[in-house]
């Protein structure tokens, strides 16, 4: 049984660092001409729709690192869930994978930015389970989820997401610890 949570994070990896690479890209100042809203600063009732930090490098940063570390794992396989038939829908894969956990996460911004909830300051739980439910979703084509699957994906991100965050506030890389 424990090798199979191990196999479930290890599946789930792409969209681990997807869901953080934004950041790094961020204070990395990669393709700063790319650091621009993906909403435009529009609107939606009078409030933003995303907010100045959904930005396009985030985004390709996101689907392009979860495209990267799924080819790692295609060719450096630790564990025998991914069995993709080929380089190509391994790639396909990690870009679902890495699209759909900022796909979660937008989502969860929208809902956020309507309920006047500032960028950048927590709604529990969606904050932490935002980008699973994105992953999840997104690579139905590619995964055959259980409900088991699921709920423990979830519950994972539930517990290690504070602790991923305040981890990346200590070390500077991220500006808040939540």
């Amino acid at each position: 049984m424990i090798y199979d949570f191990l196999a479930l994070l290890y599946l789930a990896l792409p969209a681990f660092i997807a869901n953080m690479i934004p950041i790094v890209a961020a204070k990395a100042k990669i393709c700063p001409r790319l650091a621009y809203p993906i909403d435009a600063h529009k609107k939606l009732r009078g409030r933003a729709i995303l907010g100045k930090n959904k930005t396009w490098r985030g985004l390709l940063a996101g689907i392009i690192s979860g495209a990267l570390v799924a080819l790692a794992q295609y060719y450096l396989p630790f564990f025998d869930i991914i069995k993709m038939d080929s380089v190509t829908m391994t790639l396909l894969f990690g870009a679902a994978a890495g699209f759909g956990a900022l796909f979660g996460d937008a989502i969860a911004s929208i809902i956020k930015r309507q309920l006047d909830i500032p960028s950048g300051k927590p709604f529990i739980p969606l904050d932490q389970i935002d980008y699973i439910l994105g992953f999840i979703l997104c690579t139905i084509p590619f995964v055959s989820w259980t409900f088991w699957d699921i709920i423990f994906l979830l519950a994972f991100a539930l517990v290690m997401n504070p602790i991923t965050n305040l981890t990346a506030y200590l070390f500077g890389v991220k500006n808040t610890y939540w």
